[in-house]
């Protein structure tokens, strides 16, 4: 008799063990090793493997990071004369023997008679003389009226600003890009080439006519 109740008791501990019954002396054994207690470290320990100031900068080039991003630098740049800003001479603005030559030499002229029109100006026609120190630069108004504007190469008016009648224009023609797209009376005889400075980008259009075109 004590040999059988033996035995049913330990066929009961082992039908509790693997129903994971929840009395199981395994979860409730107090003889089970607990985990460590974390020991804690002195500040000197857990900084003893950081790198020290002068190390953990000299990881880093300071020097090779610019303060300012450089300024993008563009082919056959020229100064304009008694403005803050560069264009850019294309070929065929180099190689020309009109005014469009001169451009960095002649665009603060200009500017300043485009700015004498009440309205602006739709486009300047050319510039006549463009290597006396007086040059006239023709203008044509928004309202399709032409002008004749005196001035030296430094900007100033050297006279009375004229309305002229239209005729044959002196040279490739300057769109300023305030005036919007260029609109000319043949864009098909019209070779447009975007005027490009240094640091206002795009400021307008020159127009060169193309030889032998048929309007």
């Amino acid at each position: 008799m004590v040999t059988l109740l033996m035995l049913s008791g330990c066929k009961k501990e082992t039908d509790q063990h693997k129903a994971g019954d929840s009395t199981s002396p395994a979860l409730l054994s107090p003889t089970l090793p607990l985990s460590p207690t974390p020991t804690e470290v002195s500040e000197a320990e857990a900084t003893a493997t950081l790198p020290a100031g002068a190390d953990s900068t000299a990881l880093m080039s300071v020097h090779t990071i610019p303060a300012k991003p450089p300024q993008e630098e563009l082919p056959g740049m020229e100064t304009v004369s008694g403005m803050n800003m560069t264009v850019r001479m294309s070929p065929r603005m180099k190689n020309s023997t009109q005014w469009v030559g001169s451009f960095p030499t002649l665009f603060q002229a200009a500017t300043t008679c485009m700015s004498q029109l009440e309205d602006g100006a739709a486009y300047i026609a050319g510039i006549n003389d463009h290597q006396a120190p007086i040059v006239h630069v023709i203008l044509v108004g928004h309202d399709g009226y032409w002008h004749d504007c005196p001035v030296d190469k430094t900007g100033q008016i050297a006279g009375d600003i004229k309305e002229i009648e239209p005729y044959d224009e002196v040279g490739p023609a300057f769109f300023p890009r305030t005036a919007g797209r260029p609109q000319t009376n043949n864009p098909q005889c019209t070779a447009l080439e975007p005027v490009v400075t240094l640091p206002d980008g795009l400021i307008g259009w020159l127009g060169f006519t193309i030889p032998d075109c048929a309007p």
